[in-house]
């Protein structure tokens, strides 16, 4: 391994680390309770992904660099979190929540609609029955709905729209 790939994991190890309580938020799947932590220092995040951008190993890992410093640069943007898996893989909210239904629920956007859901912002997803996309803001009004959804005892699933960083190959 050399020098680079040793600094960058070194890096990422130590803030996948929570460092307060308090930093950590937490998103339902169904029954399972998922937690991510909030990134406090997203300009040193940003300088990590600079540096794998421009000075990677690999094509693959200069590629996910570029790909990852546009989503955070677009979390920034946006005035959206940025977050960490317990893995420490990185995290972003750009906008929707996707929700299951049970299956007696007869009309999806009528039942959001019942439920708080503007229907303007109900999309049925092509290709799964009783699943729709609900618009949101960037960030935590995605985090914020989808948990709410959840309490519903209709809701069979209702996850934020997580774009979530994969490892390079």
């Amino acid at each position: 391994m050399n020098r680079m790939a040793v600094l960058l994991a070194v890096m990422l190890a130590i803030q996948a680390q929570p460092a307060q309580r308090e930093r950590e938020f937490t998103w339902r799947d169904g029954d399972e309770v998922h937690r991510v932590y909030l990134v406090d220092d997203v300009d040193g995040v940003m300088e990590e992904l600079e540096e794998v951008a421009t000075k990677g190993n690999s094509p693959a890992e200069r590629k996910h660099g570029q790909r990852w410093l546009a989503a955070v640069g677009a979390a920034q943007t946006a005035e959206a979190p940025v977050f960490r898996s317990p893995g420490g893989s990185l995290m972003t909210l750009p906008g929707g929540v996707l929700v299951l239904l049970e299956e007696g629920v007869s009309d999806g956007v009528a039942f959001l609609a019942e439920n708080g859901v503007a229907p303007g912002r109900v999309e049925p997803v092509a290709g799964l029955e009783r699943t729709w996309f609900v618009s949101t803001r960037p960030g935590f009004a995605s985090l914020e709905l989808a948990n709410r959804l959840a309490e519903l005892e209709q809701v069979e699933v209702s996850i934020p729209n997580w774009l979530r960083e994969e490892g390079t190959q």
